[in-house]
C-alpha cells in the first residue's frame, strides 16, 4: 500500500462553484461538510486501529499501512474543509464528531478484527459507493475532481480491508468468531441508522434541482446504500466465513420515520 498516497496536482479551489447561485453554493458546502464529517470519523477510528495494532503486536507492515491510511483521511478532511470554506460555509469543532466508537472492553486482537470489519470493510465500502454516486451526479468540474480523488483512496482502503478479512477471518478462534457474529447485527444496525435515509425521506417527492456539487437525494442515497450492502458487504462477509446475511436479518429494526 506504499502507493496509496501519491502527489496530485494542486486543485484550483478558487474555481469551485464559479457562476453558481448562492442557494446552490449553500447546498454544495453542506455536501462537502457531510463528507468531511465521515472522513473525520474514519480518521479517528483509524487512529484507534493503529493503537490496537500496536497493542496486539501486529507486524510493522500492518501498522505502516494503517498509518498511511490515516494520512490519506487527514488529507480528505483538509480537502473538504477547503471546499466548504470556498463555497461560503464554516467548519468548526462542533461540526465534526469528537471521538470514535470505543471497543475498549475487548482484547487488542479482537479490537483489531472489529475495527477492520467496521472501518475498512463496512464503512469504507459504503463511503466508496456514496462517493461514486456523488461523482456521477456532480456537474461542477472541481467538485468532480475532488470526489474522484477521494473515491480512489476509499476504494484502496476497501480493498485492503476485504483482503485482510478474507485472509485472517477463517483463522479466528471459535470464541472470537462467536463474539464477532454476536456483534455484527449491532454494527449493521448502527451503519444503517447513520447512512441509510429514513423511509419518509426516500418516498418524499424531490422538488429541488440537482446539486451541481454531487449532493444526492434521499432516494439516490437509498439506492447507493442498498447496492453496497447487498452487492459487496454481505457477500464479502460470507466469503470470509461470516454469515453477514443472517446478521443483517437479525439487526434491530430501525425507525421508519
Amino acid at each position: 500500500m506504499n502507493d496509496l498516497i501519491q502527489p496530485r496536482p494542486s486543485t484550483d479551489f478558487a474555481a469551485l462553484g464559479q457562476g453558481v447561485d448562492a442557494m446552490a453554493r449553500a447546498r454544495g458546502h453542506d455536501t462537502f461538510l457531510e463528507v468531511l464529517r465521515d472522513s473525520r470519523r474514519s480518521l479517528l477510528a483509524t487512529a484507534a486501529l493503529i493503537d490496537d495494532l500496536c497493542d496486539s503486536g501486529a507486524a510493522p507492515d500492518a501498522i505502516r499501512e494503517a498509518t498511511q491510511m490515516a494520512r490519506t483521511l487527514a488529507r480528505h478532511v483538509d480537502l473538504c474543509a477547503r471546499a466548504v470554506e470556498q463555497l461560503g460555509g464554516v467548519v468548526t469543532d462542533e461540526l465534526v464528531p469528537g471521538r470514535a466508537i470505543d471497543h475498549g472492553g475487548w482484547p487488542a486482537s479482537a479490537r483489531v478484527v472489529r475495527r477492520v470489519i467496521e472501518l475498512l470493510c463496512v464503512e469504507s465500502t459504503l463511503c466508496a459507493s456514496t462517493l461514486a454516486a456523488m461523482r456521477r451526479a456532480a456537474r461542477d468540474p472541481i467538485a468532480r475532481e475532488l470526489l474522484g480523488d477521494m473515491l480512489l483512496d476509499q476504494r484502496a482502503h476497501t480493498a485492503l480491508g476485504w483482503s485482510w478479512l478474507e485472509r485472517e477471518a477463517r483463522h479466528l478462534p471459535c470464541g472470537m468468531r462467536d463474539w464477532v457474529m454476536d456483534w455484527l447485527p449491532e454494527l449493521l444496525a448502527d451503519v444503517e441508522a447513520r447512512c441509510r435515509p429514513p423511509l419518509s425521506a426516500v418516498t418524499r417527492v424531490q422538488l429541488e434541482p440537482p446539486c451541481p456539487f454531487g449532493g444526492l437525494s434521499a432516494a439516490e442515497r437509498e439506492v447507493s446504500f442498498l447496492r453496497a450492502m447487498h452487492e459487496r458487504i454481505l457477500p464479502g462477509l460470507r466469503q470470509a466465513g461470516l454469515d453477514g446475511t443472517a446478521a443483517w436479518s437479525m439487526r434491530p429494526e430501525r425507525d421508519a420515520a
